[in-house]
Order: structure tokens, then C-alpha cells, then sequence
């Protein structure tokens, strides 16, 4: 008996210590001992929103309705349910979600600090969480959901140097937007721009996820703007297909209540989803909104026939005024991109080539009549053209300083 007691002392010794090892490093010893390989994980990525604008409680809603929508279905099937969810700039903490006896449940797995290279906005962060979820949840095919407010392609450096430039509100209603805060206009919340404290661009989010060796099924922007041709070009070496709003979106966000069985699928409905949305938002109390899904093996030849187009043609900058914005900034940022080549390319039969091209592009989009912006007034917009997709090669706004630096740029114009 006091042996037994001795090695039961030592194995809880051990186990402590275990348990009192770093959450934070990056060793080849931290990794976790699998459960059985799931077809499609879903990666749920929160990341720090702001003091001064957090959505954590518009995040607490969005999970809510992804596990009422779990419940409903009789569980997770076949999937499994990664959540990261930042506490501060600083710190997160990673859990899984379960269906057990009819409910779900959290199951926490790790705390992280997030300083120095593991910093939200690094891309040694970015490569780090994804090892983490492929290690607590290994599956045939990954998928992610990113919750947060949104620039779309603009560099965090560029955004950061113009402050409050841009936008046509009073000064004090100008730093509550650019400091994202969830505005509240005519009685709702909307979605509105990242916190000022800490982003995360694009590139990085790419970089991340090609270091840790994941390509995934999708990746969805619960966000404002980030429906956009430079974003969707810059991950289309790390997804299949890319879920988002080309103009701002509410803060109730996507109706996951409604689309889960599709986002938890490895062969997700697209158009499915776009229909859902649709349907939620045209019922809505407040009945604006905008969806599209790009399929990114097709940006490659959209590009080419962009190239050519760009080689011929230059843009009529009298013509901006009659560009459909996506937007509410002054200037405009978001062109709708299908309009934008419309004004920009008078040969027939080059224009036809395009858009047989953007509708193998985005297969599927959905929008309201017309779009909500916290911005500026008019605040209810109509939409006159639509094609899932905003480009910004024609903003004069001081933040898009650096879109002929843009992966697509590069790619559509001659040196």
C-alpha cells in the first residue's frame, strides 16, 4: 500500500509539472496527443477587437447560435469545433466545443500570452495557433471563421498613419469609427473597424497559415469590407474558397443558426449559404446586407484577362463619381469591382471574357437592395451593380496609399 502511495504521489508530481509548463512555447514537445482524425475542423478565431470596441459579446452570440444550431442537429458529427477567443491584447485562450448528453460544452484546452513574436499580429503567432489546432484537432480538411472588425486589404501601417482622415462625420463621431467602435446608428449595431490597438494584415494571416502547412476548405470574414479582389489574391494560395461581405456588415454578423450545417460540412453548399444569408437579412429588422464566395483557383486567370485589359485600357477618373460604392468613406475605399472594369474596358468582346471569368470567380453572392453604412449620410445606399467583389485601384482616400504595392497590382500591370 505504501508503495502504491509513493508512485501515486510521483505520478501526480509529474503530471503537476506538466501542467505548469509554458502554454506560450514553441517546442517540439508541446504538442498534444490526438483524438481520432475528424473529417473537417472548424477554427473559430476571435482576436482582440479593442477597448474601446470590443465585440466580445456579439462573439458570445455567435457561439451561442453555432451550438443551438449544433443541438438542434443531434451534435458535430463528424466535425470538430476549435475556439480562440482573445480576453485583452494579450491575452487568449484556446477551447474546444463538444455535444455531450444533448447540450454543449466547453472544454478548455490553453491560455497564451500574446507578446513579443507570439503578438496577434505576427506571423509566428498565426503559424503557432494553427499547429495548435491541427495537434488538438487533426482532420482531413480545415476550415476557419474569423470574427473581428475589418479594413479589408489595407495595411495596418497605412490605416495607423491617417488616423481619423476620411470620413465625412463630426470629429468626435470620427474617432469612434476609426477606433471601431460597435456604433450605434438609427437604433442597431453595426460591425464597424478594427481597434486600434492591435491588426493583423492579410500577408500575415497568409504567411501563417502556409508555415504551418494548412490549406484550408474556406476561410470566413465575419467582418466589414472584406469581400475584396486584393484580399481574396492574397489568400489564394492557403483557400479553397473565401467567405465575406464586401460592405459593412451587422454586428449580429452571419446567421450561423442557419448556415452551421453547411460551415461544418467538408463539402460545404455555397450557394446554400449565400441563400441563407440572404433570406436572414431580407427579414431582418434592419434588411441590409452583402455576401459573395470566391473560389480562388479562378483568380489566376482573372488576373491574366486583368493584365490584358490593364495593358490597353486607363481608367477615366471623371468617371469615379459614377462608380457604385461599397462603402462610407470620404473618399470611397470599396468600388464594386464588376462595375469598376465595366467603365474601364469599352472593348465588347474583352468585357464578356471578364465577366465569364468573375462569375467562375465568385459562383455565388447574394445582397440586398441596398447596403448600411455607419460612416456617413446618406446612411442607406442603393445598389445599382453588384458583383461580390470591391476593388480600390480608383480611391483617392489617403489610406489606399499603397494598393499599387497590392499582390493583384503586381500581377495585372506591366512593370
Amino acid at each position: 500500500m505504501k508503495r502504491l502511495g509513493i508512485l501515486s504521489f510521483y505520478m501526480f508530481i509529474g503530471l503537476l509539472l506538466m501542467g505548469l509548463a509554458s502554454c506560450g512555447s514553441d517546442n517540439d514537445d508541446d504538442k498534444i496527443i490526438p483524438e481520432e482524425k475528424a473529417e473537417n475542423t472548424v477554427f473559430v478565431y476571435f482576436p482582440w477587437t479593442g477597448s474601446n470596441s470590443p465585440l466580445t459579446e456579439n462573439f458570445k452570440q455567435n457561439l451561442s447560435d453555432i451550438k443551438e444550431a449544433i443541438v438542434s442537429r443531434g451534435g458535430l458529427g463528424k466535425t470538430d469545433l476549435i475556439v480562440f477567443m482573445s480576453k485583452d491584447m494579450t491575452h487568449g485562450s484556446l477551447y474546444k466545443i463538444k455535444y455531450k448528453n444533448g447540450n454543449c460544452v466547453d472544454e478548455p484546452l490553453r491560455d497564451y500570452e500574446n507578446n513579443g513574436d507570439m503578438a496577434l499580429n505576427k506571423t509566428h503567432w498565426i503559424t503557432y495557433i494553427m499547429n495548435q489546432v491541427k495537434s488538438f484537432a487533426p482532420a482531413q480538411t480545415y476550415s476557419m471563421i474569423i470574427g473581428s472588425h475589418g479594413w479589408g486589404w489595407i495595411d495596418e501601417a497605412d490605416w495607423n498613419a491617417y488616423g481619423a482622415k476620411g470620413f465625412s462625420l463630426q470629429d468626435d463621431d470620427d474617432t469612434r469609427a476609426v477606433q471601431g467602435v460597435v456604433t450605434k446608428m438609427q437604433g442597431h449595431k453595426l460591425t464597424s473597424f478594427g481597434g486600434t490597438q492591435i491588426k493583423t494584415n492579410i500577408s500575415t494571416l497568409a504567411d501563417g497559415i502556409a508555415a504551418a502547412g494548412i490549406k484550408m476548405q474556406y476561410i470566413l470574414f465575419d467582418d466589414c469590407n472584406m469581400s475584396n479582389v486584393e484580399t481574396a489574391y492574397d489568400l489564394k494560395d492557403v483557400t479553397d474558397y473565401m467567405i465575406a461581405c464586401p460592405t459593412e456588415i451587422m454586428a449580429y454578423g452571419m446567421p450561423y443558426t442557419k448556415i452551421w450545417g453547411q460551415l461544418s460540412s467538408k463539402t460545404p453548399d455555397y450557394k446554400n449559404i449565400c441563400d441563407e444569408f440572404y433570406n436572414f437579412y431580407t427579414n431582418y429588422q434592419y434588411p441590409y446586407g452583402t455576401i459573395a464566395v470566391t473560389k480562388t483557383a479562378e483568380l489566376d486567370e482573372l488576373a491574366s484577362i486583368m493584365l490584358e485589359i490593364d495593358t490597353i485600357y486607363t481608367f477615366n477618373n471623371a468617371e469615379r463619381g459614377n462608380l457604385q460604392t461599397m462603402d462610407g468613406y470620404t473618399p470611397t475605399i470599396f468600388f464594386d469591382y464588376g462595375d469598376y472594369v465595366e467603365h474601364l474596358c469599352p472593348d465588347a468582346a474583352l468585357l464578356s471574357k471578364f465577366k465569364t471569368q468573375l462569375a467562375k470567380a465568385v459562383p455565388y453572392k447574394s445582397a440586398t437592395a441596398r447596403y448600411y453604412t455607419a460612416l456617413s449620410s446618406p446612411s442607406v445606399r442603393v445598389i445599382n451593380s453588384y458583383s461580390g467583389l470591391t476593388i480600390s485601384w480608383p480611391s483617392v482616400n489617403a489610406r489606399t496609399v499603397g494598393k499599387n504595392a497590392t499582390a493583384f497590382y503586381l500581377a495585372t500591370h506591366k512593370n
